[in-house]
C-alpha cells in the first residue's frame, strides 16, 4: 500500500486492519507542519506507526518527484494499492495549505498513481470533491465505483470511497484531459 499525503496518519489503524499483511508506506510532502499541540505531523504519524503498524514506513517525500516515481516504478503494479485519504482536490484549497503549484492539479496526482498501481482508492469527505474526481476519472476513460460509508470512530458524516481499477498499464500512463470541462473552484 502506498498512501499519499497521510499527514498525521490518524487512520493508520483502519488501514492496517483493512490490509493486515500489506507493507504500508506513507508519503508526506509536508511532515513538519505543526499542530495546535505543538507536535508535528511526523510526530503524530510515528506514534500511530508504533501503536498500530510497526512495519509501516512514513516517508518525507514528494509523491510527484522523479526520485519517488523511480522507487514507485520498481514496485509490482499488480500488488500495489495506492490510496488518497481526503486529498486536496481543489487548487484553491491546496494553495491555502501552502502546497507548491504542482500539487494544485489533482488529475496529475491521479495520473501518476494510475501509472504504477492497478488499484487506486480515494476517500472523499466532500460531495463536490467526489464529483470533481469522478469527472476527471470518467473523462480519462476510467470506470469508477463509488461507495458511501460511515466510519463511526471518525465522524457520523459519510465518506465516499472511490475505487479505480487501472486498465492495462502502459509506459505512457493514464491519459487524463489536461484542459476541459472539469472546473475546480
Amino acid at each position: 500500500v502506498v498512501d499519499v499525503g497521510p499527514a498525521s496518519w490518524f487512520y493508520l489503524r483502519a488501514l492496517r486492519e483493512a490490509c493486515p499483511r500489506a507493507q504500508i508506506v506513507g508519503v508526506e510532502v509536508d511532515p513538519y507542519r505543526r499542530f495546535r499541540d505543538f507536535y508535528r505531523r511526523i510526530d503524530h504519524a510515528q506514534a500511530q506507526v508504533r501503536r498500530w503498524a510497526p512495519t509501516a514506513r512514513y516517508r518525507k517525500d514528494d509523491f510527484l518527484s522523479p526520485r519517488f516515481q523511480a522507487w514507485y516504478a520498481r514496485q509490482d503494479p499488480a500488488s500495489t494499492l495506492t490510496t488518497f485519504f481526503f486529498p486536496l482536490v481543489f487548487a484553491k484549497t491546496a494553495r491555502q495549505w501552502g502546497l507548491p503549484g504542482k500539487f494544485t492539479r489533482w488529475q496529475d496526482q491521479l495520473s501518476r498513481a494510475l501509472e504504477h498501481s492497478q488499484q487506486v482508492l480515494v476517500a472523499h469527505a466532500d460531495v463536490q470533491e467526489l464529483e470533481v474526481s469522478q469527472q476527471i476519472l470518467e473523462g480519462g476513460g476510467f470506470r469508477v465505483h463509488v461507495t458511501e460509508v460511515t466510519i463511526p470512530s471518525w465522524s457520523r458524516d459519510p465518506v465516499w470511497v472511490v475505487s479505480i481499477q487501472s486498465p492495462v498499464l502502459s509506459s505512457a500512463g493514464a491519459d487524463f484531459p489536461r484542459k476541459g470541462p472539469v472546473r475546480q473552484p
